[in-house]
């Protein structure tokens, strides 16, 4: 018995090292911000409302809000991008010396008289050249970048109080960030003369936002995918549509990225949902059928972790059985099923700490008040999860090792 428990213990040290090494591995904190990051980008924890618009000649805008009346604030967008060019004009000559692309941050911020900018250029992976038979011409690939970080004044001061956690932001942090990926940073001139384009998208976007994201947008986060350029899909089956084909698309979440074909929704609200598992446990020296069905609340913080998720607490409620088989007089098997009501808790899903209590005893593998100390570790993504255990019995006068192998 001894040799089991220390088994067991060894077991349980290996398991949780190398968890925590991955975890090392996989989630290396990353640089603070620089002072001049902060000055050109929204902080992404604000972000509330991520909209993608496709524009004509391959021109896509991203759209970064706090909530979703400030789409009303952009109906003089037009005449931003006109006083962006303006501006920029000046350094027309330095923009253009040189290949590769360029990105250009312009940064308008109601506290100062005046606006910042910044170009970081990029070069080139090598020269590349269209041939054609009678003429041959210079090839850009790589799409210049223009983002545009307009910061308001907050609408009240520091000492009124928010009524509602989501409405924070709306309040005390009032900005709102667009991103245009352009073939050339000079296609942007084209973009501000066409206001009607522009302003249909937006009116569009808005139009579509649901209630709850316009209510609460913090606690309702909303990204959409708008392509009126899409190839007209009329009578194609659904299932027949690539990602490209589809003309408008709404999440109730945050897209993390652009690449609409593997687009993950970050959410933010807490989620109450069911679990369920089988698997095998080993008592003593008993292999035993295991199963367990639960809930679990799911409460999301506001703190992002450097996979750009929200930092999650989970805490869980479930019932766990184990079946051990023995034969009877007649030499028949019974079944004897012995319950334990079980309370988990752990930040985020790979790892989770629980005890239970066992308040449903048959047979002899449990004497007196009963009860067991436990890790859950996910050994996949999904579907497969490790839980070392320690069980006191006969009123805490004996201690044993478990082991349980759940699946799903």
């Amino acid at each position: 018995m001894k040799k089991l428990f220390l088994s067991a213990v060894m077991l349980t040290g290996i398991v949780l090292a190398a968890k925590a090494q991955d975890e090392d591995i996989e989630k290396k904190k990353p640089l603070p911000p620089t002072q001049t990051e902060l000055n050109f980008n929204m902080p992404s924890q604000s972000v509330s409302i991520r909209d993608y618009i496709f524009l004509p000649n391959k021109a896509r805008m991203i759209i970064e809000l706090v909530n979703a009346e400030q789409y009303k604030e952009l109906s003089n967008l037009d005449s931003l991008l006109t006083q962006f060019v303006k501006e920029i004009f000046f350094y027309k000559d330095s923009l253009e010396n040189g290949s590769g692309s360029v990105r250009i941050d312009y940064a308008i911020d109601e506290a100062y008289s005046f606006n910042k900018i910044r170009f970081k250029k990029h070069p080139s992976d090598g020269d590349i050249f269209m041939s054609k038979p009678t003429d041959k011409a210079k090839l850009k690939l790589d799409q210049d970048t223009i983002r545009i970080y307009y910061r308001h004044s907050p609408l009240n001061d520091a000492n009124q109080k928010i009524k509602h956690r989501s409405d924070y932001p709306i309040y005390n942090s009032r900005y709102y960030q667009i991103t245009f990926c352009l073939n050339n940073y000079t296609d942007i001139a084209a973009i501000a003369a066409d206001k009607a384009t522009l302003q249909h998208a937006l009116d569009t976007l808005y139009a579509t936002k649901k209630k709850k994201t316009k209510q609460h947008p913090y606690a309702n986060p909303s990204s959409a995918r708008y392509n009126p350029y899409a190839p007209d899909n009329t009578g194609i089956k659904k299932r027949w549509l690539s990602y490209a084909d589809v003309r408008f698309k709404q999440y109730d979440g945050l897209v993390k990225s652009d690449n609409a074909k593997n687009w993950d929704v970050l959410h933010r609200a807490d989620v109450f949902t069911s679990t369920a598992n089988l698997g095998m446990g080993l008592v003593r020296n008993t292999f035993a059928p295991y199963a367990e069905i639960g809930f679990s609340l799911i409460m999301r913080g506001r703190r992002l972790n450097t996979n750009n998720e929200y930092h999650e607490h989970i805490i869980g409620l479930s019932n766990s059985s184990y079946f051990f088989f023995e034969k009877n007089a007649t030499g028949d098997y019974d079944i004897l099923q012995n319950n334990f009501l079980n309370v988990s808790y752990g930040e985020g899903r790979d790892l989770s700490v629980g005890a239970g209590y066992l308040y449903w005893k048959t047979g002899n593998y449990f004497n007196g008040l009963t009860a067991k100390l436990f890790f859950n570790v996910t050994l996949l993504k999904k579907g497969l999860t490790l839980s070392p255990e320690v069980i006191f019995t006969n009123d805490f006068n004996q201690i044993f090792p478990g082991l349980t192998l759940k699946v799903f």
